[in-house]
């Protein structure tokens, strides 16, 4: 146990080297994971690798303690809220790569660096899959799916091809599509039933309660042309400004 207490006083090389070596310790002596997972997280969290995804800590901090993104999940109160917020981060950015780079033949790299800009005013993200994706047989898709059980979201009422992701930046859900001709919509609020894992186009896609504006109604923002300083000038007036 004193070992365990030895974590927050560590070097950072040392620590680096040290974290496998307690994860095998957590596997061996499971009464122990609340502490080990704890100590290793908060010391992660003032490391210069911060920002760097460390996937077994935030996989194994999901199997315990549940999405950090949502409010339920109790067990985020043992760490520091800014510890906290690194893992979610670690969750965001998994996804907006998942969705761009994963099950995205052709990445949007303009797309994918466009809404990185804004990772430290997110603290929620969610991924709809549709059914080609859910289907996938390809490792990575296979890896993806099953890192992320009971995150995942299924979008139907699109075509096969279609998944979409969900980024709530400080107050505004933002809705992106991976089907060239789908606009971005933004709302107040969550728009579809968070308990519910099948999640219909028409819900993502409501010009009735998007908050992004065309002749003062409802609608979606477009990528076409030069889309970036359109898209900077709808979410400042929202309130939201890149990093």
């Amino acid at each position: 146990y004193s070992a365990i207490h030895s974590i927050q006083s560590m070097k950072e090389d040392e620590f680096l080297m040290m974290i496998g070596r307690f994860l095998r310790l957590m596997e061996k002596h499971p009464i122990y994971t609340n502490d080990i997972l704890v100590a290793l997280l908060e010391r992660y969290a003032v490391s210069s690798l911060r920002e760097t995804v460390h996937e077994r800590l935030k996989g194994i901090s999901l199997e315990q303690w549940g999405n950090p993104q949502y409010d339920s999940s109790a067990g985020w109160q043992n760490v520091k809220p800014n510890t906290k917020k690194m893992v979610i981060q670690w969750f965001v950015r998994a996804d907006l790569e998942a969705f761009f780079n994963v099950f995205s033949d052709t990445a949007d790299t303009d797309r994918f660096d466009y809404w990185m800009k804004f990772i430290d005013k997110t603290s929620f993200s969610q991924i709809f899959l549709g059914p080609k994706a859910i289907e996938s047989r390809r490792p990575e898709h296979k890896k993806f799916r099953e890192a992320n059980k009971g995150r995942l979201k299924n979008l139907t009422g699109s075509t096969a091809s279609n998944n979409a992701f969900l980024l709530k930046i400080n107050n505004i859900y933002v809705v992106e599509f991976s089907d060239t001709g789908n606009a971005c919509y933004g709302y107040m609020k969550l728009p579809y039933e968070a308990n519910k894992k099948l999640i219909p186009l028409h819900q993502l896609k409501n010009k009735q309660t998007s908050v992004f504006l065309n002749n003062g109604r409802g609608a979606g923002l477009s990528h076409s042309g030069n889309w970036q300083p359109r898209f900077d000038q709808r979410l400042a007036s929202l309130g939201i400004f890149p990093n």
